[in-house]
């Protein structure tokens, strides 16, 4: 009984000195049906918190995974102080299909979605992750072996936002030992012993060779973590500063970094990673940005793209843009990315008033043209010109700048623009009396 007492006011001990939870707080436990989780919610019962159950079946061991899901649920029925058991069903194998992502990037992305979701909606206020020391301990040599900065070397934060940690100071060994004294039953996830995945060749091979030879090294390894930290910490006040005047994001999340105050400092590689690394890019890319020498060069993580724009780095979510190119052939509606460009035969002689409806007229009775986006080598004749120009220089007048030019929708006679959405069109295809008149009009699929 005096493990029992221990590892619970460890427990209660962490969550107070770290300020993890309020009395208010509506507590939301993930629990996948392993050791961890399972011996966590005993834990936070007996130390007298209520907590929702959160379980996500990602449906990628058959009726194991049915069988986790059934054995999670007669869980929260057994626990006197689980509130309710709240159950996601995923196609995770489908999801990754379609992000392009790895089957565990998928299920790790769906998983904090869900989370996030019960968040929002109110129903939860914090998440608590039944993360541990061991856990700590690995995602530190994963991140040095991936050749991470300061900010994944100091490996699993006890908070994040709604997330919380409050198992962080416990072992593997000390919970093994818990569930082994109370008797506690759990499921075991099959995959935890395939070592093809990283983490796993850490768990079982790399770190138990290490400590066999050299007993305190787990826990001298952790002390350096915690250092680490305190380092990431500081460095981040200073660099706070900076980021307040070099960094904005405008009412679309697009967010700009002004190159200019940053590069002023030694090593900017490094205040660049501090800004970058919340949108998935490593230390490398950050170098390959500051030595970019073209405007107009992208960079990509898994899930953003950055720009090099002149005197500024844009960064913006990587959204593909669907189709590139439709051919029109007549009135109706087109759909081009995001967009739905209505083309119809029109009678009006006043001119459209509205900045994305334009009235143009062409010389055939049957349209044969395209809708596309932007071309390097693309040109027009602007309104009331005699002469044409690239759409490169047009953009550039327009202080336009390279991601927002890649969106406008064009119509297009081969690499001759007609009509830039929202912004001009040809003096080809004004409307002078003499051939058929349509009304083009654009709006937002996502609208």
């Amino acid at each position: 009984m005096l493990l029992a007492k221990n590892v619970i006011e460890k427990l209660i001990n962490s969550i107070d000195s770290h300020q993890l939870l309020k009395k208010t707080d509506k507590i939301g436990l993930a629990l996948s049906g392993g050791r961890d989780s399972v011996c966590a919610a005993y834990l936070l019962q007996e130390a007298g918190y209520h907590f929702f159950i959160l379980h996500c079946n990602f449906g990628l061991r058959g009726e194991e995974s049915e069988g986790d899901e059934a054995f999670v649920r007669s869980l929260g029925e057994e626990l006197k102080n689980c509130d309710g058991v709240v159950v996601r069903k995923f196609n995770t194998l489908q999801e990754s299909k379609v992000s392009g992502k790895s089957i565990q990037e998928t299920a790790r992305a769906l998983r904090y979605e869900f989370f996030d979701e019960l968040v929002e909606e109110g129903k939860i206020d914090k998440v608590i992750l039944a993360h541990h020391a061991d856990d700590v301990l690995e995602t530190f040599f994963i991140n040095l072996y991936r050749g991470s900065g300061i900010q994944g070397l100091k490996s699993i934060p006890r908070q994040r936002g709604h997330f919380i940690r409050p198992f962080l100071d416990y072992t593997s060994a000390e919970l093994g030992e818990y569930a082994k004294k109370q008797k506690i039953q759990w499921r075991e996830d099959s995959s935890n012993s395939e070592t093809k995945y990283l983490r796993n060749k850490f768990r079982h091979q790399v770190l138990p060779s290490i400590t066999e030879t050299i007993s305190d090294f787990s826990e001298r390894v952790l002390n350096s973590i915690s250092i680490l930290r305190e380092e990431q910490e500081l460095m981040q006040y200073f660099t706070d500063d900076l980021t307040k005047t070099a960094v904005s994001q405008d009412v679309n999340k697009r967010v700009e970094i002004q190159k200019k105050p940053l590069l002023t400092y030694p090593q900017a590689h490094v205040i660049l990673y501090s800004i970058l690394d919340k949108y998935g890019f490593n230390m490398e890319t950050c170098k390959q940005i500051l030595g970019s020498k073209q405007k107009g060069n992208r960079f990509y993580s898994s899930d953003y793209v950055v720009l090099d724009d002149a005197n500024v780095w844009i960064i913006q979510q990587n959204h593909d843009r669907g189709v590139e190119s439709v051919a029109v052939h007549g009135e109706g509606e087109y759909m081009l990315g995001d967009h739905i460009i209505a083309i119809e035969s029109s009678t009006e002689t006043q001119v459209p008033k509205e900045r994305y409806v334009e009235l143009i007229e062409y010389p055939l009775e049957e349209l044969s043209l395209d809708l596309r986006f932007w071309q390097e080598e693309d040109f027009i004749q602007p309104l009331g010109m005699s002469g044409s120009k690239l759409l490169s220089d047009f953009f550039t007048d327009e202080k336009i700048n390279l991601f927002d030019r890649a969106k406008i929708p064009l119509l297009c006679n081969g690499r001759e623009v007609y009509w830039i959405a929202g912004y001009r069109i040809s003096e080809k295809v004004k409307v002078r009396g003499k051939g058929m008149k349509y009304k083009i009009s654009l709006k937002s699929r996502l609208s």
